[in-house]
């Protein structure tokens, strides 16, 4: 029997959803079936999942899916302390008893999780609604608007990264010797950079450096995955400011800012903002 001829049959339906979320190469697959299901040669893995509801309301960039799941499953680690540096995408499959014909019925990625005591919470928004989104126009500014290594930026991270073992951890601040090595980073210059470094399944992390005093870097957010001995990789950081961009980078033709803007507005004779 078809898949659709059991969706809309009154009584033969035998429902069940395969959830697999996707981080790069790696997944993490369940369903929410009273035992392990094997579809299409892959294994989902049974436990207390389910969605909480999807919100149709007419305003695509507002339609949202709650997904809840056991606190012990393997994707709830990656979001214990900050949500991963790499997007985590998820598909829902319906499937029914018997059956091998499964059907995608969601498509979209993880936003943001929630630690309840006895169970983790996903919220995504699907394909649809991410593309409904509307972007941020450039502005017009004094600064560099791009983000490092950004496309607008141009810049290739490796060119100013380096690798470094770190030899202590205290709260959120990472110490390592090359960090204080004028031939790999100016003074304070790995402010606004990151560190990477690798975790479970051959993923990188990524921490946002927001300041750089010697040979120790404070990180936003927790050091969690970093101890001493962990091998990072340090990537310097941008004030965006035309000096750094000139100095420290050699970038000047991709600088995005425009350092003669004036400060009043010749029409009205008020600040810009």
């Amino acid at each position: 029997m078809s898949f659709t001829a059991r969706e809309t049959s009154i009584r033969a339906g035998q429902p069940i959803e395969l959830f697999d979320f996707r981080r790069g190469p790696v997944h993490w697959r369940y369903t929410g079936a009273d035992r392990d299901i094997v579809q299409a040669g892959i294994a989902y893995s049974a436990g207390a999942w389910s969605t909480q509801g999807f919100t149709a309301s007419g305003d695509p960039t507002q339609e949202t899916l709650t997904v809840s799941g056991p606190l012990s499953a393997g994707i709830a680690e990656p979001f214990a302390a900050l949500s991963p540096s790499d997007p985590v995408y998820l598909t829902i499959y319906h499937l029914h008893a018997g059956d091998t014909d499964a059907a995608a019925w969601w498509v979209g990625q993880v936003t943001s999780s929630l630690r309840k005591p006895d169970h983790i919470e996903f919220s995504g928004e699907s394909v649809v609604t991410a593309q409904s989104a509307q972007g941020l126009r450039m502005g017009w500014q004094k600064s560099c608007p791009h983000a490092i290594y950004d496309v607008g930026c141009g810049l290739d991270p490796a060119a100013f990264s380096f690798a470094a073992i770190v030899t202590g951890v205290s709260g959120n601040t990472v110490t390592a010797a090359p960090f204080a090595d004028p031939s790999k980073t100016p003074p304070g210059r790995l402010a606004g950079g990151f560190l990477s470094f690798a975790v479970d399944g051959g993923l990188l992390e990524r921490r946002a450096i927001v300041a750089h005093a010697g040979d120790t870097v404070t990180l936003l957010g927790t050091t969690q995955g970093i101890g001493v001995g962990t091998a990072v990789t340090a990537s310097l950081g941008c004030d965006q400011t035309l000096a750094t961009c000139h100095d420290v980078f050699n970038n000047l033709p991709n600088y995005g800012g425009v350092p003669g803007l004036p400060a009043v507005s010749p029409f009205e004779q008020s600040p810009f903002i």
